[in-house]
């Protein structure tokens, strides 16, 4: 028919082939939405009887027969099913089936890589929370250190967890706290007591750990049971962040540590010693890799220097500078969190120069040993300090020189442990000392070859 169709509903319309379909396709869909939303509806078609209904009129109306009847004219009263927008092509909406959630756990570490694994992480860790805060609602002021240590073991574990950590410190921790909930929420007697050193953890600050026995035996621990707790996992997160980051970075929680102790021992009326340990270092910490803090013996060998500054060594004078610059050594090392035991040496070397001036020794040493791990770097400079030492104006220069050469031991010691890019500034440093030693002498003749004769008078 030339490419035209013959549609056959109410009037008599005819539409090219193709936009018939079209409309056809269109007016389904609409009919079906309006289905979907109850904005439409298709007449009902006309209820058939069952062949044997008795005593029923066939033309009386629906609203008017009883259930039982309804029953025998196999009727259903319930209403129609709905029919999907795809249903008016013959398909019917199938309701979505939605899963049940999986348990709430946490990830591997090697999978934490997803915005939606780490999410999933942070809701374990919240119903964790959750849990452990219905305890405080439930028991009320009856295990608060059991409580406390759950809480703060999950916040360590968080804490890892937000710092990426790798190993197993954050499922330990975790699972030390899950342990202690399961416990309290069980009530059983008696909950243990005891901190266990997880796993990359270090001992550290003995006197802190001493701190926490201490008020656990004492008649007011109860006032202070919740700090306590928290001293005691604190030092365990603590020797973990110095065991995988190093002083630098477990500074922060030492000292959360050191406020956690003081706030202990205050809530029990004891007195807690929070000052740094010296030299004199427990065999627990002599083990945990050489970690010592010499921050009271430095400062006691600063103290000595300076009497005998005091008593007439002028602080330009070789070897006094040279004490010096040697605890300036052992310090900046200190400062820089570093283990492998140069502070102590630099601080011996220190000690050795400062002795033998307090017992007024003549022969001093003029010599600068190299300390273990250091590298002998810029001969050139060990060579200017050599010639500033034997020329006739080193007087004018002492300090200069002998800052020079304990400059590049540490140059060095920075360059055979860290490299050589960590060790620049360190030798830029020793440049300097060169070049006001070398600019001293020339700027300062030697006065002891001078001619003081008295000119005559006119």
């Amino acid at each position: 028919m030339n490419g035209r169709a013959t549609f056959v509903g109410g009037d008599r319309r005819h539409c090219r082939g193709r936009d018939g379909l079209l409309q056809l396709l269109l007016a389904g869909l609409l009919l079906s939405f309006a289905l979907d939303s109850g904005q439409a509806q298709i007449p009902a078609a006309p209820t058939t009887l069952a062949p044997a209904a008795p005593n029923l009129v066939s033309n009386a109306p629906l609203s008017s027969l009883s259930s039982t009847n309804l029953q025998d004219l196999n009727v259903t009263n319930a209403p129609p099913r709905k029919r999907g927008w795809l249903g008016i092509f013959g398909g019917e909406a199938k309701a979505k089936v939605i899963p049940p959630a999986p348990p709430l756990v946490l990830s591997p570490a090697d999978k934490r890589i997803s915005d939606m694994t780490i999410a999933g992480d942070q809701k374990y860790f919240d119903s964790l929370a959750t849990k452990i805060a219905a305890l405080q609602t439930r028991d009320g002021a009856t295990n608060l250190y059991h409580r406390a240590k759950a809480a703060h073991w999950l916040y360590a574990a968080r804490e890892q967890y937000d710092h990426n950590d790798r190993t197993l410190f954050i499922e330990e921790a975790v699972r030390e706290a899950t342990n202690l909930l399961a416990r309290l929420e069980t009530q059983p007697s008696p909950l243990p007591s005891g901190t266990p050193l997880i796993a990359h953890s270090l001992r550290v600050r003995q006197d802190l750990w001493d701190v926490a026995a201490h008020l656990k035996i004492s008649s007011r621990f109860a006032e202070a049971e919740e700090d306590t707790a928290r001293l005691e996992v604190q030092l365990v997160l603590a020797g973990h962040v110095l065991e995988r980051s190093g002083w630098r970075a477990a500074k922060e929680s030492i000292a959360a540590a050191e406020h956690y102790a003081a706030s202990a021992a205050a809530a029990a009326g004891e007195e807690a010693s929070v000052m740094p340990p010296t030299l004199t270092q427990s065999e627990d910490s002599r083990k945990a890799r050489g970690v010592l803090s010499r921050r009271a013996s430095l400062d006691h060998l600063q103290d000595r220097l300076a009497r005998l500054n005091e008593h007439g060594s002028a602080t330009h004078r070789y070897h006094w500078a040279k004490a010096q610059h040697w605890l300036d050594f052992a310090r900046g090392e200190y400062d820089a969190q570093d283990r492998s035991g140069i502070i102590g040496q630099a601080a011996d070397e220190a000690e050795k120069i400062i002795r033998l001036m307090e017992n007024g020794s003549k022969d001093l040493p003029m010599d600068t040993p190299v300390v273990s791990r250091a590298r002998r770097i810029r001969p050139d400079l060990w060579q200017v300090a050599a010639d500033l030492k034997q020329h006739p104006s080193f007087a004018q220069v002492e300090d200069c020189v002998a800052r020079l050469e304990v400059q590049l031991v540490w140059a060095g010691y920075e360059s055979g442990t860290l490299g050589w890019r960590q060790a620049r500034a360190f030798v830029q440093e020793a440049e300097r000392f060169a070049r006001q030693g070398e600019l001293g002498v020339q700027a300062r003749p030697d006065r002891s070859k001078q001619d003081h004769t008295v000119p005559a008078q006119p």
